[in-house]
């Protein structure tokens, strides 16, 4: 499918993460240069770690990026997908896309 502005127009870039700042680094770094034209495009970072040990990260692009930071308490990757989903819905998105930190 070819992207343009009539198929999706506002896209979520959630990553889920525990525990591997990092590698949240290196991936938030390698979306940054990502370039989408017609589509606006954000980075949330779900955070698995009570401790916050994604904030960092988020700190360091919050000034420069689309990016918003969230936490889910309980463990599992399927509980933070579902944060991730839920949280994508409230900021409007249209679509959302789940890379891996690593």
């Amino acid at each position: 499918m070819q992207i343009n502005k009539s198929n999706i127009s506002h896209i979520i870039i959630a990553v889920c993460t525990y525990k591997r700042e990092n590698e949240l680094d290196r991936c938030i770094l390698s979306l940054s240069e990502m370039n989408f034209p017609y589509i606006k495009t954000e980075i949330l970072i779900v955070d698995n770690d009570l401790n916050k040990s994604a904030e960092k990260v988020y700190n360091k692009y919050k000034n420069q990026l689309d990016i918003h930071y969230i936490i889910e308490e309980r463990q599992g990757l399927s509980n933070v997908r579902n944060k991730a989903l839920k949280e994508a819905i409230i900021l409007g998105a249209r679509a959302i896309a789940f890379p891996t930190d690593n």
